[in-house]
């Protein structure tokens, strides 16, 4: 039986082999655009390289405001083993600014392995020098993809449309 007999066993293999290699890169640039006077970070990141309250007050303040239901969150914990996390975010992005935090407190509390959360900053055409979202069909960010076992389970794009504790959840349990 060949290592990859099928289309799927190929796009595991895409998948785990994009966040192995990505997972090597650190941050490449922080810039300002002129035009809209913001902060623009690109490329691979983790979320204490965003933690900063001076550069990024969105995000350190918004992780610190969010408060997953405990409830939820035990239900999620079990669940949750070996859990995958590819994020496509843009520092720039109005909606990465209010959710990425909450997502990231999500991870934190049900103890996700920092990595398995890979999160690829991205300009406004939705690329860094490492990555480009149309190869993982993602249209709208920030996009959150899980996986287990190399396999994409789920995805939750833009925000929650419940929480993102009882979307994880359901994601979780459809698998």
């Amino acid at each position: 039986m060949p290592i990859m007999n099928n289309n799927y066993s190929f796009f595991s293999f895409i998948v785990t082999a994009l966040l192995l290699i990505t997972a090597c890169y650190s941050t490449k640039s922080v810039y300002w655009e002129k035009s809209k006077k913001e902060k623009v970070l690109l490329g691979y990141t983790s979320s204490s390289q965003l933690d900063n309250a001076k550069i990024f007050p969105w995000y350190y303040y918004g992780i610190r405001a969010y408060h997953p239901n405990d409830s939820l969150v035990q239900l999620i914990k079990p669940l949750s083993d070996s859990l995958g996390v590819l994020i496509v975010a843009g520092t720039w992005c109005g909606d990465t600014q209010t959710e990425l935090p909450k997502m990231m407190r999500l991870l934190q509390k049900i103890n996700t392995n920092d990595s398995l959360v890979n999160i690829q900053l991205v300009n406004r055409a939705k690329s860094n020098l490492y990555f480009q979202a149309k190869t993982m069909h993602v249209k709208a960010i920030p996009c959150f993809i899980f996986y287990k076992q190399g396999k994409e389970i789920g995805r939750i794009i833009e925000h929650a449309n419940n929480s993102y504790e009882a979307d994880l959840l359901k994601i979780l349990l459809n698998r």
